[in-house]
């Protein structure tokens, strides 16, 4: 997901992002192993329909790279 804003849901009284979801991912490298089993990936092609997720349900945050390569945020806590 590409946040674009953090926002409170009233109804669930829980703190979301908001934002588009990536529809293709793809391994940045293959070997010595896929990259997308390290979390690794060259993403694109970003839904026009804003989506939410529920920032306390996340339990993988990445970074993009040249605004096309997400890596995995090192320490971050699994839920």
């Amino acid at each position: 997901m590409k946040v674009v804003n953090i926002c409170y849901h009233p109804e669930s009284s829980k703190s979301v992002f908001l934002g588009h979801i990536f529809k293709n991912m793809e391994p940045f490298y293959t070997k010595p192993i896929n990259s997308l089993k390290l979390g690794i990936a060259i993403v694109s092609n970003l839904s026009s329909n804003y989506s939410i997720c529920y920032i306390d349900r996340i339990n993988l945050k990445k970074y993009m790279v040249l605004n096309k390569i997400a890596f995995p945020v090192l320490h971050s806590s699994y839920k």
